[in-house]
């Protein structure tokens, strides 16, 4: 198991949304822990107030780190900012 996924017990991971589609509804965020792999976002793994439907590039996020057979996936996503209104 990595450090990152160790952390879901011990800690919440950060990190930066490298881009999201809101159109395909799904994106990718890259973790702020050095080597740790970058981790996919699906608009349903979302949370937050009704105006956060989609993430933008750069936002800052919270989020679980869980693994399904295609991979490393993001849950439980919340944007560390303020909302911007609705997408």
């Amino acid at each position: 198991m990595t450090p990152a996924l160790e952390r879901g017990v011990r800690g919440v991971p950060n990190g930066t949304v490298k881009w999201f589609s809101s159109e395909k509804r799904w994106g990718v965020i890259t973790q702020d822990v050095e080597g740790e792999p970058d981790v996919i976002v699906n608009s349903s793994a979302i949370q937050g107030c009704g105006c956060m439907r989609g993430l933008s590039t750069d936002d800052r996020v919270i989020f679980d780190v869980t693994m399904d057979p295609y991979g490393v996936r993001a849950d439980n996503v919340r944007r560390t900012g303020a909302c911007r209104g609705s997408f």
